[in-house]
């Protein structure tokens, strides 16, 4: 089975919600599941790479805080996950690297995917474009029976604010969120 995840950059749901599947699959030994990432658009991705330092170090020294070992793991793995997600992954026990980097979303990913589940109804739509296979499309909301709050799985967009009380409640709540898809995902496979 290939399941590729679909957001805007693929750093912050896409990759939080491949790191908590993969999590899952290797705590219930199941084989035979891939995972990719994969970004609904190339027009952010350089701009993406290039703050992902400056990001590093706004978190290193973030206000009331000490991420510096997170920090440090993060850069030791080339982790393509934004920092904030990312240090919120580590707390948990989860390690945000996948074997591959972000890739744009292409009509081949979706052709080799077994399914390919999208972060809102607008990607959906987009990804359902590429390709003559539509039916392997779905939200991620809509694969797990939980479409009736809506298709789109909400992002926090302030990506360069830095770690505020605030943020990383909204940031944790994200990644509660997407813990619990990860874990209805293996349940139906």
């Amino acid at each position: 089975m290939h399941l590729t995840v679909v957001c805007q950059n693929g750093t912050r749901r896409s990759a939080a919600l491949a790191a908590y599947i993969e999590y899952h699959r290797k705590e219930n030994l199941i084989d035979g599941l891939t995972v990719k990432k994969a970004a609904i658009t190339d027009k952010n991705q350089l701009r993406e790479q290039s703050k992902q330092s400056g990001r590093l170090r706004a978190c290193e020294t973030a206000c009331f805080a000490n991420y510096s070992l997170e920090v440090r793991q993060l850069r030791q793995a080339r982790a393509d996950v934004h920092p904030r997600i990312g240090i919120i992954l580590l707390q948990e026990g989860i390690t945000p690297v996948l074997e591959q980097r972000v890739q744009i979303l292409t009509p081949e990913i979706i052709d080799d995917s077994d399914l390919v589940l999208t972060a809102t109804g607008d990607m959906k739509i987009t990804a359902q474009g590429l390709t003559p296979h539509q039916e392997r499309v779905q939200t991620i909301r809509e694969y797990c029976g939980r479409a009736q709050g809506g298709l789109d799985v909400p992002d926090v967009r302030r990506y360069m604010t830095l770690f505020t009380k605030g943020r990383v409640k909204r940031d944790r709540k994200l990644c509660i969120e997407l813990r619990e898809y990860a874990l209805d995902i293996i349940n139906k496979l």
